[in-house]
């Protein structure tokens, strides 16, 4: 039987190749919500940066809405951390009610492999802030992620890193002052290139790494909540 999918073929008698899927990426383990629309091929049709630092929740929306002026996604690729419980829950659920809602097959992405991609990072490792005077760590060989992130206290990260080149909110590690933060941010077009690669594989499991700030107290354990 012939493929329901083969093109007819072009004028030099070979078949035309399947067009490029449009996908759909958002991430929003960082300060700010990022939002690419883009084609497995890299053509870049919209991205854009939240304003507002921890507004997730508010600015997510209107930026896949500008994107959708832009183009009809036939997949999407949601960010999974590492990164904030409250932040990374944003940008997942939102990626898998979006899926669910239009049909569509939802995958994520290692926010650490969009950093690593941004700085063209081949062997060495990717440092995020992650708070508390702790870093998210991973270790990158040959372009790929070496081992699974971790996240430890600046001083850890200095010993583990040694001399090896390491990327992103390096600063971290020799700062003194305790109210330092990281300033690296996701690129539209490093995620959309990283959301591309997955091609629809990568796990929806988010990376935590560690447990939220707030929890219940051990007096209400086992109470629902209001």
């Amino acid at each position: 039987m012939g493929d329901g999918n083969q093109r007819p073929p072009g004028r030099n008698g070979q078949a035309r190749p399947a067009s490029h899927v449009m996908i759909l990426a958002v991430d929003t383990s960082g300060v700010v919500a990022v939002v690419a629309l883009a084609t497995t091929a890299g053509d870049l049709h919209f991205g854009a940066t939240g304003a507002n630092p921890r507004a997730h929740a508010e600015e997510l929306a209107p930026l896949v809405r500008q994107a959708l002026a832009r183009g009809t996604p036939q997949r999407v690729v949601a960010g999974r951390g590492p990164g904030s419980f409250t932040g990374l829950r944003v940008g997942l659920v939102f990626a898998q009610v979006f899926g669910w809602a239009r049909g569509l097959p939802v995958s994520g992405v290692s926010s650490l492999d969009v950093v690593a991609r941004q700085y063209a990072l081949v062997d060495g490792w990717v440092v995020l802030d992650a708070r508390r005077r702790e870093v998210y760590l991973g270790r990158y060989r040959s372009g790929r992620p070496d081992a699974a992130p971790r996240v430890v206290t600046r001083d850890e990260a200095r010993a583990a890193i040694g001399t090896e080149t390491a990327v992103g909110d390096v600063a971290l590690l020799t700062d003194t002052d305790r109210r330092a933060v990281g300033t690296t941010r996701l690129t539209p077009a490093s995620l959309a290139q990283c959301a591309a690669a997955t091609r629809g594989r990568g796990s929806l499991q988010p990376d935590y790494l560690r447990r939220p700030d707030i929890t219940w107290s051990p007096a209400k354990q086992g109470a629902p909540p209001p």
